[in-house]
């Protein structure tokens, strides 16, 4: 995640064992008034179709997924998230679900922008 969440400073498996439901990982990210430290567990994971998480604590509790459909040309991304707004951050939920909408967008175009190009190199070797 840190490499096309620009936001995500660390993200660290604190779960032995393969990825699958129940992995826990330890994040920090970086928000508008300093650093945020939490833990992102798996919930969901059907390699290569579906992944989904939640993440605490702080005034916002996301759960998303991220599912994965294809053919022998493309691949069709569907980002879904849901953000829990906690305390005074309620009041604000309709400005901050666009804002999370739009980094939304902008991850998975940076995300699609690093798979084409490393595709692009394994061709080229």
């Amino acid at each position: 995640m840190p490499s096309w969440q620009p936001e995500f400073r660390e993200l660290v498996q604190q779960t032995p064992g393969p990825v699958g439901v129940g992995t826990v990982f330890r994040y920090r990210r970086k928000v508008p008034f300093g650093e945020q430290r939490g833990t992102m567990e798996i919930t969901e994971w059907d390699p290569p179709r579906r992944l989904g998480f939640s993440a605490e604590p702080g005034p916002v509790l996301p759960r998303g997924s991220w599912t994965f459909t294809s053919d022998d040309a493309t691949t069709r991304v569907v980002d879904h998230l849901d953000a829990e707004l906690q305390g005074p951050l309620r009041l604000l939920s309709p400005i901050l679900r666009r804002q999370f909408a739009q980094e939304g967008s902008r991850h998975l175009d940076e995300a699609v922008r690093r798979l084409e190009a490393a595709s692009a190199a394994a061709k080229d070797t």
